[in-house]
């Protein structure tokens, strides 16, 4: 089986040669044999007057479509145009561990996932104004223990989906309806703190295009949730928005029946409250974005108290409503150019996020870093980016629990190549300093490369 999977490796590797290969060969001239589908259209036949544009020919492949599989003959913006969006996409992740952790022997691992998402939009599907509903439906799979459980042994996780391994499920889902001139959103379902609503961050957020060590995509000292759960968003003017959710805090992460505990169980919940404050800044350039986020977040579940149990004597206690705050910030720095759609440049961002220390194993964390796109002249999407994450170890755990309970540091760096529109190959780099952050380990240094084909 580990020589099938490296040779399926390997092969993946060659057919992406030569698809680099490709996009570095000239274009066929006008009018020859293979032509691009984007040629001008004052090249095409031109339709009569009230006829409309005829789509051009599909050709499965082409480099140019920003999804491999094109646009189905004119179907996919037809269903786009009518309210309906579905998007394919596949992300692959190949570590190892270099140095330092629990083990280096044989550290060769590998991760994936691929997603289905379908959007509806009901204004366009000719029902109402306003409302909206999203389906995310998900797969992963990882070798044996995953690198971090098995080889690195660390506080945060090197690569993403390396914790799980599942066949299809639904993940996510929700409707929602905004009204009053949108200045109202309202989002019910199946939720996801992270990454779609609260402690975003522009340039830290995603592991399928950004960073892939989860303490730079998020802040762990935030008891984020994939749960059901109902979110309010009022953003009266377009600088300043403000938004409040509450998530269930009974669900233990089950991916099926995910609303088994929402309306039963201890009716426990986990609660945010964010302000974002939305600046743009004038350049030579245009205007620079930002927004800078700072949120509160309370906890009805239990929590085990940080206590010196003296061996089993003590019996263990807990404490449940804890609260805490963070930070969020990320702003562009500088703009290559003047097209407002254009996001070419430098752009940094940080985060801060503090939690009770009796009942939370990282009291602090911080985390920052900066990437620019469009670095290397001609390839306008390509994305280098470095940043640095640590969290320290709770005050009452290092007291009552463990004396040596200090902080780890991750460093990470990343180069995303744009190969064509639909594919990107993402080198990537970390140095984990006291991994596991209690001495133990040697300090670690983790090498890979994720592949992501959006279909």
């Amino acid at each position: 089986m580990e020589r099938m999977r490296r040779r399926t490796v390997r092969r993946v590797i060659v057919l992406l040669f030569c698809l680099l290969g490709a996009r570095g060969r000239p274009a066929p001239a006008q009018g020859q044999q293979g032509a691009s589908p984007e040629t001008p259209a004052k090249t095409r036949a031109q339709p009569k007057a009230g006829e409309p544009e005829p789509c051009p020919p599909h050709n499965f492949f082409d480099l140019n479509y920003s999804k491999m599989t094109g646009d189905w003959g004119g179907a996919r913006t037809y269903l786009e145009d009518h309210g309906i969006s579905i998007s394919l996409a596949y992300q692959q992740q190949v570590f190892f561990n270099a140095h330092g952790g629990k083990d280096t022997e044989q550290g060769f691992r590998e991760a994936g996932s691929y997603d289905l998402i379908l959007k509806a939009d009901t204004k366009k599907l000719g029902l109402w104004d306003g409302g909206y509903g999203y389906v995310k439906i998900k797969g992963n799979w990882r070798d044996s223990t995953g690198l971090n459980g098995g080889k690195v042994g660390a506080l945060s996780s090197p690569n993403a989906d390396e914790d799980e391994d599942d066949t299809i499920f639904v993940s996510k889902w929700w409707i929602g309806q905004k009204f009053l001139n949108d200045v109202f959103d309202l989002r019910v379902g199946r939720l996801e703190s992270k990454k779609d609503l609260f402690d975003l961050n522009e340039y830290a957020k995603n592991e399928d295009y950004q960073f892939l060590n989860n303490w730079l995509r998020s802040n762990p000292t935030v008891p984020h949730t994939t749960a059901g759960g109902v979110r309010l968003k009022i953003q009266p003017t377009d600088w300043f928005y403000f938004q409040m959710g509450a998530f269930d805090g009974d669900s233990r992460g089950s991916k099926r029946g995910a609303l088994r505990t929402t309306f039963h169980d201890s009716g426990t919940f986990i609660g945010m409250w964010e302000a974002v404050l939305m600046p743009k800044f004038n350049s030579a350039h245009g205007a620079l974005p930002g927004n800078y986020r700072l949120g509160l977040w309370y906890d009805g579940r239990d929590r085990t108290l940080f206590i010196d149990d003296l061996d089993g004597i003590r019996q263990p206690r807990f404490k449940s409503n804890t609260v805490g705050f963070y930070l969020s910030f990320d702003q562009m720095l500088y703009k290559e150019n003047d097209r407002p759609k254009d996001t070419q440049g430098l752009g940094a961002f940080f985060r801060f996020g503090h939690a009770k220390e009796e009942v939370s194993r990282i009291e602090d964390f911080w985390s920052i870093g900066a990437q620019y796109q469009g670095l290397i002249p001609t390839r306008e999407d390509d994305v280098l980016a470095f940043g640095v994450a640590q969290s320290i170890r709770s005050g009452r755990y290092r007291q009552e629990i463990d004396a040596r309970a200090d902080r780890e540091t991750v460093y990470e760096l990343y180069y995303k190549i744009a190969v064509t529109p639909w594919l990107a190959i993402t080198p990537d780099f970390q140095f984990l300093r006291n991994a596991g952050a209690l001495g133990t380990h040697k300090d670690v240094f983790v090498a890979g490369i994720r592949f992501r084909l959006i279909f």
